[in-house]
């Protein structure tokens, strides 16, 4: 009994006391920013882009916004569909695309989504990279911006990884501020970023000195793909229509890592009902004036592509 005792009470004092550094670190200011970014290399700043479509998405569903289609992915995903062009053409979409959203965190967030509201239509912006077994980027971000405690403790208990635990406190402990812009990247409404520049003379010329990839780079990981069968097995349940969609790309995009995905996709088609639409090495869209670097679209090229998706996809 004194042994449990004593157990209890380390436990207690041990926790108190990382709580009250952890409390010091994240509200004492170095250099403009809290000390706590000054002893990791995975904690992001509170707030940003994802924090601006979290609270948006909590405002609209205080008004009981009905959605026609809402977007997840990555950074991809974030950057290529402009609710404001789909607006225009009487469609309500709501961009949930992420920075380096992974596709376990892409099926909680979907999840969550979900409970709360009843789209025509689901899009997932997926890449061969959605399929690597390293997705803490994600859940740093998802966990310190999202507005959802539940969905935040969600996102860091689903990771199994240790780190959580800090990206759990500094969430209580930083406050959360929106961002307007950062670097070039601008927010708009209902959660999509764009760049307005076309690629840089300097990455323009080693797009085309790089040479194409020559094989296969992607791990592909067992979470990733049963990630993956649970947002299609989601989407069945609830009744949503998925589109697995693979916009646009640049020349250094890897087609042997795309071709597994490929094949994986159209394996997953012979069980499940859902559409794919592939547009990886479509020739209608080029360096540089489509992209601003090696993987995104800028903002003209999304409006040409998202003109694309609405001539072919039909949302009822």
């Amino acid at each position: 009994m004194k042994t449990l005792k004593w157990g209890i009470g380390v436990f207690f004092v041990t926790t108190g006391l990382y709580l009250t550094l952890y409390f010091a670190l994240c509200k004492v200011n170095y250099r403009e920013l809290p000390l706590v970014y000054l002893f990791s290399d995975y904690l992001g700043p509170n707030g940003g882009f994802t924090f601006n479509k979290s609270v948006e998405w909590d405002e609209a569903q205080k008004r009981a916004k009905k959605w026609d289609v809402i977007v997840f992915g990555a950074s991809r995903a974030e950057r290529s569909y402009d609710p404001a062009f789909f607006k225009s053409n009487g469609i309500d979409l709501f961009n949930w695309g992420t920075s380096a959203q992974s596709l376990q965190n892409s099926y909680l967030l979907l999840k969550h989504i979900l409970e709360e509201s009843q789209p025509k239509a689901v899009w997932l912006d997926i890449v061969p990279a959605s399929f690597k077994p390293e997705a803490f980027e994600s859940t740093s971000d998802l966990v310190q911006n999202v507005t959802s405690n539940e969905l935040a403790l969600d996102f860091a208990w689903a990771s199994s990884d240790i780190r959580s635990v800090n990206l759990l406190s500094k969430r209580f402990f930083c406050e959360n501020v929106k961002w307007e812009k950062n670097g070039r990247s601008h927010y708009h409404a209902q959660g999509f970023v764009s760049v307005s520049d076309a690629m840089g003379e300097k990455l323009y010329n080693e797009c085309l000195r790089n040479p194409k990839p020559q094989r296969a780079y992607i791990q592909p990981s067992v979470e990733a793909r049963k990630a993956l069968k649970g947002i299609i097995e989601l989407c069945g349940v609830k009744g949503v229509p998925l589109t697995c969609i693979v916009s646009p790309t640049t020349p250094l995009y890897n087609m042997y890592d795309h071709a597994w995905m490929m094949d994986h996709l159209n394996e997953l088609k012979k069980g499940y009902s859902f559409s794919i639409m592939d547009y990886a090495g479509d020739g209608t869209f080029g360096i540089p004036h489509d992209f601003y670097d090696e993987k995104h679209l800028n903002h003209s090229g999304a409006l040409k592509f998202d003109s694309l998706i609405l001539s072919t996809i039909n949302i009822e």
